[in-house]
């Protein structure tokens, strides 16, 4: 049950980003700016509530069911993807780039700060 409340936060945490962004007139992508928000919120916070564990440790479960209406969609405009396929390479090998520094930093982060609480 605790999984489902925290998959649920996750969702809320995304609508609430959306009418925050809407609001203000902001074009981000409400997941990206959730995804902030929950960073700075985890590293202020210096450990995750077992209830997003929880939620995360399931949604990791099901991950790759997340990627099934993706494939269909790379599949259903496959001519643009062969006419941009350079353009494409670079924007996931950069965003994967990011996400890995990203990841490690916020790994450092709460080591750090797990080391110094002890």
């Amino acid at each position: 049950m605790r999984a489902i409340i925290g998959v649920f936060f996750f969702v809320g945490l995304v609508a609430f980003a959306g009418w925050a962004l809407r609001a203000v007139h902001i074009g981000l992508p409400p997941a990206i700016a959730g995804m902030i928000v929950l960073t700075v919120a985890l590293g202020l916070y210096g450990k995750v509530p077992k209830i997003l564990n929880d939620g995360a440790v399931f949604l990791f479960r099901i991950f790759p069911l997340l990627f099934i209406p993706a494939i269909v969609g790379v599949v259903t405009v496959l001519d643009i993807v062969f006419e941009h396929w350079l353009v494409l390479l670079f924007a996931v090998t950069a965003s994967s780039l990011f996400g890995l520094v990203a990841a490690a930093l916020i790994y450092r982060l709460l080591r750090a700060k797990k080391r110094s609480s002890l």
